[in-house]
């Protein structure tokens, strides 16, 4: 049942259908437009539910060309809720449970031009194209943590990376005072290695990454001399 009505941006129309008990995602929709918007019309319905179907949450653009108006070549401009040409509308936030949608694009002429992308929690979650069909799409809570497979902390249950990945050759601490430069291993635990004395600017032809404290004993080209390679380092 109908709850309301309400005006959108861009002099454009749409429907908010129903009330929702116990909603988990906020779920926005921009409807993107190609040079004809006036041509389009959409409707956000229960995966397997048809266009305006009693599932219906959602519905936009020109109701002339409505949910049966595929290739009709009977809109214009003028007709309630057109969109305008090469525009976005953004509707919503609409309120719904976590799940499959279907998404049903209706084109007046059925050749398409414009797409949408549809938001959960502010996330980027589906792109749907224009044309005359339904796209199911996934609506899924957003849940934050790393989404690389390769990482220690890979977490299977995020979709949104929240920059947390631990990979290795990460930075780290291993606890241990007498070590430096400690990183990441292969089976995720840190180690570094044990620092020595030596010569600690990087500078200098004997320049020991492994030193730990600096013993005095840098070696610098002066003059025409370079850094052998050999007997300085």
């Amino acid at each position: 049942m109908i709850k309301s009505f309400y005006s959108a941006l861009a002099c454009a129309a749409f429907m908010l259908v129903g009330t929702f008990v116990g909603a988990q995602v906020s779920v926005v929709i921009e409807v993107n437009t190609d040079f004809y918007g006036y041509e389009t019309y959409w409707s956000l319905t229960d995966a397997g539910d048809a266009c305006g179907g009693a599932s219906e949450y959602a519905a936009g653009g020109n109701t002339v060309v409505g949910c049966a108006g595929c290739a009709g070549q009977i809109a214009g401009p003028g007709d309630a809720g057109a969109y305008g040409s090469s525009t976005m509308i953004v509707a919503g936030p609409y309120m719904l449970m976590a799940g499959d949608y279907d998404f049903h694009w209706v084109d007046d002429w059925g050749d398409g031009g414009g797409f949408a992308d549809i938001y959960v929690d502010g996330i980027l979650q589906a792109t749907v194209f224009g044309g005359c069909s339904a796209t199911t799409v996934t609506l899924a809570a957003i849940v934050d943590g790393c989404t690389d497979s390769s990482a220690c902390n890979y977490d299977d249950t995020a979709n949104n990376d929240d920059g947390s990945c631990i990979l290795v050759g990460d930075a780290c601490d291993d606890g241990d005072a007498s070590t430096i430069n400690d990183a990441v291993q292969a089976d995720c635990s840190c180690a570094g290695v044990v620092a020595t004395t030596g010569c600690t600017d990087a500078t200098a032809c004997n320049y020991d990454v492994n030193a730990g404290t600096d013993d005095g004993s840098c070696i610098f080209a002066t003059g025409c001399d370079t850094c052998s390679g050999e007997t300085d380092g």
